[in-house]
């Protein structure tokens, strides 16, 4: 296209930022209202908000004191059994704000009620109980044989905590998506997640969580079986070791100086202090002489008495600085009476706080980062292209007409759901395309309808809209010369009409070959509204008239040889009708064809007034309807023509038109000013001035004044068209009205 058509495209679109349509005015009217109902909502959302975040940062840090408290106070010491008070009320506190969050949520979340994490939280809650009975000094996993089934309680609470943890990771990911998303625009904001995502998501979780907390619970399970890693013997092997010294007793005549005995314990003595006995403690040669001494806490051998007689220690030494939970002694009576060996385990607790707090660490980075890992292979492979097909879906119910676009970066590259996203997206596209803004109401409520039956004939509506007809001058000719560019030919002006329309607040309708139906829907619009739509659909049609005029493809076209000689200085030439009135939109045809269009005498009309252009040599016919839509200052630019009765109808109407310049010179072209300055109308006011007395003389039966004035007009511009028409029909009536004249004649030719 020429500098020509370049200009006339960019100054004939609607100016978006001076003119709104009714749907970019409903949008704000919406924006403002959402803002103001904001403004008078801050001050309780902003609380409901900090409430629950507030909320969160406490279940939070109760969850992590749950996690690594009693860990930590195993790890530091752990302290004089007096500050077991203070931990197991902190315990205790904690358990229950588990409790309440688990009634809470049993009561007021939908769906939670014998859900995964409703049986996961309330195992959760549970696993706290044997420390809160500590508070009460009910110990319900103590002595030797309980140390392994402690431990394995422990391990399957850590599982249910990390779990907890993650939890709450996701949910603080869910707030910060959540602020993310009011920043996002209303377009964006309709990418909600489909039902299938939150499933496979919230199944990959749980399978994960059940899958790491069997491991954690099994193992503890299997170290009933062998040594458990990090204690210096099992239960078993330290009664096997007593009942040693049991046997080496007896056998030595209950002597403990004897050498058998002797040497036997202090072997067993040596071990149960790592090997090598600390500094402050009797070497294993003076073990014999400690009866009567008292054992520092380093040592961790603490008593031993064998079958009454006391062999280490003091009879009345008091052990209640030794605790079972957290476990801090090993005590094992023999297999007879009166024998008891207590040895103190501090390190091991130590040990075992510190394992226990890396081993939660653990397992929160792995349940983190195996369900992160998980969850992202099927979001991309998956989850994502099913999302972005169901909310293509779902905005293409809500709005048929909505520009359809697919992210590309969100699917992966070669993948069967990008193909199948793609071409989803190509026939939503294909179906705007057909359909067009008269099928946008089939498309949506078949798209809203959840049963698989397509109801394509559904009822019409009635509706108001300007209705414009346009019409290929000496088609049927060029069709026999073009052959087959003739597709080309048509198509090539077809996309000048449409894209002129489409920019100008309009809709193309129906092709009907060499013929094209246009609307403008005007329902809902205000009086200023009406005027602009009313001016943007006449300025269309003179953008139309211009860029076809200066198209250098369809200059070749219509300058070859077989069109010249068949329609000699043939360019390409169009004819418009347009028209305002209601009609009924909807769906014509029946299941097996249908076209989205509109039924109405009015649409007849526009295509009426397009053929007239024919009879008065003119390239726009505009009715009376239609006219008094235009703003003042576009009816200064038409004139008056006639005023007839078309067939079958019997209401006079009066005829206007606009009398395009189809190639302006760019000299004439006023740079800076509107569209209406710079494409000026061949005829200047002046002279449309003299025309309008006329035809206003013509009307009223004053012919002679009305040849008068018409004829002045021929002096200036003797080709005018419909001057011609006029001046014959006077003519038919020797130039003097008819007594029967009342004002207005019939059109007989359609």
């Amino acid at each position: 296209m020429g500098k020509l058509g370049e200009m006339v495209r960019e100054t004939g679109r609607v100016n978006a930022g001076s003119k709104m349509s009714k749907a970019d005015l409903d949008a704000k009217k919406e924006e403002e209202e959402e803002t103001t109902g904001k403004k008078a909502l801050f001050g309780r959302s902003t609380a409901e908000d900090a409430e629950r975040h507030a909320f969160t940062l406490v279940m939070m840090l109760a969850t992590l004191f749950a996690l690594f408290g009693t860990d930590l106070y195993e790890w530091g010491g752990p302290p004089d059994k007096e500050n077991d008070m203070a931990l197991y009320t902190v315990v205790t506190g904690v358990f229950f704000l588990f409790m309440v969050e688990f009634f809470f949520y049993t009561l007021f979340r939908p769906g939670y009620i014998n859900s995964f994490f409703f049986y996961l939280d309330f195992i959760a809650a549970a696993s706290l109980l044997p420390d809160v009975l500590l508070l009460f000094g009910v110990e319900v996993f103590s002595g030797a044989g309980g140390l392994t089934v402690a431990r394995a309680g422990r391990a399957a609470r850590a599982g249910t905590r990390a779990a907890r943890v993650v939890r709450i990771f996701k949910l603080f990911s869910l707030i910060k998506r959540g602020k993310k998303k009011k920043k996002k625009s209303k377009l964006a904001q309709q990418h909600q997640p489909s039902k299938i995502g939150e499933v496979l998501s919230s199944g990959i979780t749980q399978k994960v969580i059940i899958i790491v907390a069997l491991m954690l619970v099994s193992t503890q399970i299997l170290e009933l079986i062998g040594t458990a890693p990090g204690f210096e013997a099992t239960t078993a092997t330290f009664e096997n070791e007593v009942s040693n010294l049991e046997a080496g007793y007896g056998l030595s005549g209950n002597d403990i100086s004897a050498e058998p005995f002797k040497s036997l314990f202090e072997e067993f003595a040596t071990q149960r202090n790592g090997g090598t006995p600390p500094e402050d403690c009797p070497q294993a040669k003076d073990y014999m002489s400690v009866r009567d001494r008292d054992i520092t806490s380093t040592c961790k051998l603490r008593f031993v008495k064998i079958r009454g007689e006391v062999v280490w220690g003091q009879e009345d030494v008091s052990f209640d600085d030794l605790r079972t939970t957290p476990p801090e002694i090993l005590e094992v009576p023999g297999e007879f009476s009166n024998t008891k060996v207590v040895i103190s385990i501090i390190a091991t607790a130590r040990g075992n706080g510190l394992v226990n707090i890396l081993q939660v660490l653990f397992v929160t980075i792995l349940l983190g980062v195996s369900t992160t890992l998980l969850n992202k292979d099927s979001n991309s492979l998956v989850i994502v292209p099913l999302e972005t097909m169901a909310n293509l879906v779902r905005l293409l119910s809500q709005d048929p007409l909505a520009n359809i676009q697919v992210d590309e970066e969100e699917i992966v590259l070669d993948s069967e759901t990008k193909m199948i996203a793609g071409a989803l997206t190509k026939l939503s596209t294909m179906l705007q395309i057909a359909f067009g803004e008269a099928g946008a109401a089939i498309i949506g409520n078949n798209m809203k309808s959840e049963t698989a039956e397509i109801n394509a004939v559904i009822p019409g509506k009635r509706m108001n809209a300007i209705f414009g007809f346009c019409d290929i001058r000496n088609f049927t000719d060029c069709t026999e010369c073009l052959q087959e560019d003739v597709m080309v030919f048509v198509n090539r002006i077809a996309q000048y009409v449409h894209h002129a329309v489409k920019d100008n607040e309009g809709a193309p309708n129906k092709n009907i070959g060499d013929a094209f139906l246009l609307a403008w829907k005007l329902d809902g619009h205000d009086k200023d509204a009406k005027c602009s739509v009313a001016d943007s659909a006449l300025k269309s049609y003179v953008r139309t008239v211009i860029e076809t005029s200066t198209c250098p493809a369809l200059r070749e076209m219509t300058s070859r040889p077989a069109v010249q000689a068949r329609i000699p200085g043939y360019t390409v030439r169009m004819g418009f009708g347009l028209h305002y009135g209601w009609a009924i939109e909807g769906a014509i045809g029946s299941t097996m064809k249908i076209d989205a269009s509109y039924l109405s005498p009015n649409v007849n009309m526009a295509a009426r007034l397009e053929a007239a252009t024919k009879q008065y040599g003119v390239t726009f016919l505009i009715s009376e309807a239609m006219y008094e839509l235009f703003s003042p200052g576009v009816q200064q630019l038409c004139r008056r023509l006639d005023r007839v009765t078309v067939k079958g109808s019997n209401v006079p109407m009066e005829l206007y038109t606009y009398d395009v310049n189809p190639r302006p010179s760019l000299r004439s072209i006023k740079a800076g000013g509107t569209f209406w300055e710079q494409f000026e109308p061949l005829t200047t006011a002046e002279w449309r001035g003299t025309f309008a007395k006329g035809v206003k003389a013509y009307l009223d039966g004053r012919w002679p004044d009305a040849i008068k004035a018409i004829h002045e007009c021929q002096e200036t511009m003797p080709d005018d068209v419909p001057s011609k028409v006029l001046l014959e029909v006077m003519q038919e009536y020797k130039n003097v009205a008819p007594a029967s004249w009342k004002g207005y004649r019939e059109l007989t030719e359609k």
